[in-house]
């Protein structure tokens, strides 16, 4: 398990940036289902996490600001977003009850955040080569053929 530090959200995704990764970002369930099981299985489950995932100020518009797409999946908790003082323009995650659910919170407060790689086409096509080439060496070896997954293109 990596580091975690926390940082606000201009912090973070400086830090993503500079290590060629997105602060993380959920526009699916199915992306949703998949971090919820990576954090349950990191653990603590009671942590707030940063997203990708902001308002626009004075708006009821939520944007990436890794994609730049408005959403149109989400996952809030029960109440949420509440738009404390007005001022809660970032989404935050944590798991309540094995679950990820979505809290609106201040984008200056520091929180634990998640870094995710970009894969770009390329990215994907020489990984696939790579692939190939184990696939072919672990069934020379006489071992069982496997399938290794693919990661998503952004």
């Amino acid at each position: 398990m990596p580091k975690k530090f926390k940082a606000n959200v201009l912090h973070a995704e400086q830090f993503c940036r500079y290590h060629d990764m997105n602060l993380v970002n959920i526009e699916t369930q199915e992306e949703n289902n998949f971090l919820e099981e990576k954090l349950f299985e990191a653990g603590p489950p009671d942590e707030f996490f940063l997203t990708s995932l902001n308002r626009i100020p004075n708006n009821k518009l939520w944007i990436s600001l890794t994609s730049g797409k408005s959403l149109k999946y989400f996952n809030w908790q029960k109440d949420e977003p509440n738009n404390v003082k007005k001022e809660e323009q970032c989404i935050i995650v944590r798991t309540v009850n094995k679950e990820l659910k979505w809290y609106d919170g201040f984008c200056w407060d520091f929180y634990y955040f998640i870094c995710e790689v970009i894969w770009t086409k390329t990215d994907q096509k020489l990984l696939q080569i790579i692939r190939d080439k184990l696939e072919k060496q672990i069934e020379a070896q006489g071992n069982i053929s496997m399938t290794i997954g693919t990661p998503n293109v952004h």
